[in-house]
């Protein structure tokens, strides 16, 4: 942790500190508690959930186990989200099942409801029952609605874009959204905010193929649930796509207080650190600026907030082995409270779990 001006960090209350391990996880602040869910796929597959207190530098919850995961899938990945009653919410890759002796992967959801989980709630859709399905993105919206993105992994090997919504009843889940883009990754962190009404939800995807390219695949509600998809609009220009690490896309996104969506990645071939900007509702978006030459950015989350009278895009990123802390400055009138729908953001396949 570190206070500003973030000159320096230091670990805090070590002794108490997780022991699990994780190949996937994610972090969300509600308040001052930051909501973890730890996935691993090696040794005894388990899912986890952690929390760490900011108004005391403590952690008041470690080690919880969700779910043992029953012949968990190496394409694994978790994420999660709070509603304002802090019910979890937790969106993994599930126990591995079988049909007809095949084996395929499943999309679960975990329900913590006043200390007590729930687990193992399928979130299948239409995908034949024969096929993957692989974990995926929680969005939280408005009304405590929350969003699920994930991946389809169809009979020739394709990967392809699903969505669905959990209303706050926890019940039924809503028609599944579908795109046959195929995409090359399995979870970047997504946004949700209110545009004068109309509530949009955007989950910042990369492609499949030999562009690399980023996409916002983009929604509005409709009653809770996600709409038919507005839109897919490309992010980079041509050649300025993004790197991948362990299957998935080396890239954050952020909102400002002007509802903007900012996006960061590392170049799909030279590593360095890009940046780009797409106004509200993210239909266009500006050029690929660069903010860090000749590096290796092998990690990367960021998010917006206020220090010293203005408004900063900060970002913590892994680059050639070494955790780095650095800013840059942004053109808006107000930082994003940090509400549940807007600080959703995430590590993807950090491990082992040490904070």
């Amino acid at each position: 942790m570190a206070t500003d001006p973030t000159d320096s960090f230091a670990r805090q209350d070590t002794a108490n500190q997780p022991s699990d391990s994780a190949d996937s996880l994610w972090a969300y602040l509600s308040g001052s508690e930051i909501h973890m869910s730890a996935e691993r796929s090696t040794g005894a597959p388990e899912l986890s959930y952690h929390v760490f207190d900011t108004a005391d530098d403590t952690w008041s919850i470690t080690d919880e186990t969700i779910e043992d995961i029953k012949d968990n899938s190496a394409q694994i990945g978790c994420s999660i989200a709070v509603r304002s009653d802090g019910d979890v919410i937790v969106l993994y890759t599930g126990d591995q099942d079988s049909d007809m002796g095949n084996p395929f992967d499943r999309v679960d959801y975990a329900r913590r409801e006043g200390g007590t989980w729930t687990f193992g709630i399928d979130v299948g859709g239409t995908t034949p029952a024969d096929e993957h399905r692989i974990a995926g993105v929680v969005v939280r919206g408005s009304g405590d609605n929350m969003h699920f993105q994930y991946v389809h992994l169809d009979a020739g090997n394709n990967k392809l874009l699903r969505a669905r919504s959990l209303p706050p009843a926890n019940t039924p889940l809503s028609t599944e959204r579908t795109s046959t883009t195929g995409v090359q990754q399995h979870q970047v962190a997504g946004v949700s905010y209110d545009d004068a009404g109309t509530q949009r939800v955007n989950f910042l995807v990369r492609l499949a193929g030999a562009n690399q390219d980023l996409i916002a695949w983009r929604f509005t509600e409709s009653s809770g649930a996600l709409s038919t998809p507005v839109a897919e609009t490309q992010i980079n220009a041509a050649g300025v796509g993004a790197a991948l690490a362990n299957l998935t896309a080396i890239a954050c996104s952020a909102l400002d207080g002007n509802n903007d969506m900012h996006v960061m990645w590392s170049h799909e071939t030279d590593l360095d650190l890009y940046r780009d900007t797409g106004a509200s509702p993210q239909s266009s978006w500006g050029s690929d600026d660069e903010v860090i030459d000749a590096t290796t950015i092998n990690r990367i989350s960021c998010n917006v907030y206020p220090r010293d009278g203005a408004i900063k895009l900060a970002f913590v990123y892994d680059e050639a082995g070494a955790i780095k802390y650095n800013e840059v400055s942004i053109t808006a009138p107000t930082a994003p409270a940090m509400a549940a729908s807007r600080f959703p953001d995430q590590n993807y396949k950090i491990g082992p779990f040490s904070v």
